[in-house]
C-alpha cells in the first residue's frame, strides 16, 4: 500500500494578525482554505505550535483520514526546521542530513522572517512502519497557491449550459428552444444547488461549440459555469476532463456520442502565441512603457521559437505558423494552430480573415466581426498579465495558466478558440 499526504502546517507562533496580511510562512490564507472540500486539521504534542491541515490523504487512490504516525512525523520535521535550521544549506541537503529515512527528498525556497531561515515546502518519501508514504508539505501560502509548484489537485463542479444537460442531446430547434428558456435566474439556482455551501477557488466560464450532427451549419455556443476547488482548476484541461466526467455520470451517453454535439469536449481548438517579448524598438522609460519592433526575419522567428514548441515538427512551423502584430505596444506574435484545428481554421488568418491592427476608438472596428473583435481585446488583455505574471496570484475570471513543456503560457477562451500566451517570464527564462 502507498499513502500520499498533501498538507499545509499553520504555525500559531508565525500568524501576522496585522489587517489583510499573511505571513510569508505559517500562515493560511482564506482563499487557499478553498483548495479542498474536506481538509482535516491536526495537532502533535510533538510540536505544540504546528497545526497540520490534510488537504488530501489518498491510500491506494482512496481518501482517508490521515494516519497520527505520519501527523507525527510532519511535526517532527516542522520542529527541526522552526528550531534547527539556519539556511547555511540547501533545504535539500539539510532534510536528507538531519532526517536520513527520507527518501526522495526535494526542498523548496529559503525565506527569512522574524529572524529565522525557514522552508517554504518539500517533498519526500519514507517508510510508516511497512508502508510507503509520500509527504507534500506547505508553509509558505503564496508558494501553496502557486500553479507550478503548490497545491498539485483539484476539484471541479460543472454548472451546465441547461438543466437536464439531456436537452442538448437533441434536434437543433428543441437544444436551442432549452436553452433559451435557461433564465438567469435559473441559471443562478442551478449553480448554488451544485455549489452546496462550499466556498470555491474560482468560478469561471467555458464556451463549448454546440453543432446538430445532421447538419453542421447549425451551431451554437453553451457556455458552461465552473467552480474550481484548487489553483489549477481553471485550466482547459482539467475543465474538459471535468465536464466529460459529468457528462458521463449525469447522462446514459457516452462521451463519444456526446462529441457529435460537443465536438470540443475531447481537445478544443487553440492557438499558441510566442509573443516576440525581446525584439523591442523602444525601452521603456520614467512613466513610459516599452514599445515593441514589428518588422520580423520569418527565419529568425522560426529559429527563435522552436525551443518553446518540442513536439512541433519544423515543416509544421514553416508551413502553419504565421506572424502577426496587435496594437499593444505594437508587439509581433507567432501564433500556430493546435493539431486538433480542422482546416478551415489551421492558421491564424484562416480562422480570423477580418484581422486588423486598428486602435480601439477607429470606427472601422464596427466592420469587423464580433468574434475578432472579442479575439483583439482578449488578446491585448493576456499580453498585459503576460508581461507581468511570475506564476504566482490570482488571474482574472476566465483566465488560467498552463506549464507546457516546462513553461508558463495563459489562456482563456473565446468563441470556442483557446488563445494560448507565452509569458515573458518564461520566454527569457
Amino acid at each position: 500500500m502507498a499513502t500520499i499526504i498533501r498538507a499545509f502546517v499553520n504555525l500559531a507562533s508565525q500568524v501576522n494578525n496585522s489587517r489583510d496580511a499573511v505571513a510569508a510562512i505559517g500562515e493560511m490564507s482564506s482563499h487557499v482554505e478553498t483548495f479542498s472540500l474536506d481538509r482535516g486539521a491536526h495537532t502533535n504534542a510533538a510540536y505544540a505550535d504546528a497545526t497540520v491541515y490534510s488537504f488530501s490523504c489518498l491510500r491506494n487512490g482512496i481518501e482517508i483520514t490521515a494516519p497520527d504516525t505520519v501527523i507525527a512525523k510532519i511535526a517532527n520535521i516542522t520542529k527541526a526546521i522552526a528550531t534547527q535550521y539556519d539556511g547555511v544549506s540547501t533545504p535539500t541537503q539539510w532534510l536528507v542530513a538531519k532526517f536520513p529515512e527520507l527518501t526522495e527528498v526535494a526542498g523548496g525556497d529559503i525565506v527569512l522572517q522574524k529572524s529565522r531561515s525557514w522552508i517554504t515546502h518539500f517533498s519526500a518519501k519514507f517508510k510508516d512502519g511497512t508502508e510507503d508514504t509520500v509527504l507534500k508539505i506547505w508553509y509558505s501560502d503564496e508558494v501553496f497557491r502557486s500553479p507550478s509548484r503548490g497545491y498539485d489537485l483539484n476539484v471541479i463542479k460543472v454548472v451546465p449550459p441547461v438543466v437536464p444537460v439531456t436537452a442538448l442531446y437533441n434536434t437543433y430547434a428543441n437544444a436551442k428552444a432549452a436553452l433559451d428558456a435557461t433564465t438567469p435566474s435559473i441559471r443562478s439556482a442551478n449553480k448554488e444547488s451544485i455549489r452546496t455551501n462550499h466556498p470555491y477557488t474560482l468560478e469561471t466560464t467555458l464556451e463549448l461549440r454546440w453543432n446538430d450532427p445532421a447538419d453542421l451549419t447549425k451551431q451554437f455556443i453553451t457556455y458552461w459555469t465552473i467552480l474550481g476547488h484548487g489553483p489549477n482548476s481553471n485550466r482547459v484541461d482539467n475543465i474538459l476532463g471535468a465536464i466529460r466526467n459529468y457528462l458521463a455520470k449525469e447522462t446514459n451517453f457516452t462521451v463519444d456520442q456526446w462529441k457529435a454535439y460537443l465536438p470540443d469536449i475531447l481537445t478544443t481548438e487553440n492557438f499558441t502565441m510566442i509573443p516576440l517579448w525581446d525584439d523591442v524598438s523602444l525601452t521603456a522609460g520614467p512613466g513610459l512603457d516599452s514599445v515593441y519592433n514589428p518588422v520580423i526575419n520569418q527565419t529568425q522567428v522560426v529559429d527563435k521559437v522552436k525551443k518553446f514548441m518540442p513536439n512541433r515538427t519544423a515543416t509544421e512551423l514553416n508551413t502553419q505558423g504565421q506572424i502577426f502584430s496587435h496594437i499593444w505596444r505594437g508587439i509581433s506574435l507567432f501564433a500556430i494552430a493546435g493539431t486538433s484545428n480542422p482546416l478551415e481554421r489551421s492558421t491564424w488568418k484562416l480562422s480570423y480573415p477580418d484581422y486588423v491592427v486598428l486602435n480601439f476608438n477607429d470606427q472601422n472596428l464596427d466592420r469587423v466581426s464580433v468574434r475578432t473583435r472579442a479575439t483583439i481585446e482578449a488578446l491585448e488583455r493576456l499580453l498585459a498579465i503576460g508581461l507581468e505574471y511570475n506564476g504566482t496570484g490570482t488571474l482574472p475570471t476566465g483566465y488560467s495558466p498552463a506549464i507546457i513543456a516546462g513553461r508558463t503560457y495563459l489562456e482563456t477562451t473565446v468563441s470556442g478558440m483557446v488563445l494560448r500566451v507565452l509569458t515573458y517570464k518564461s520566454f527569457t527564462a
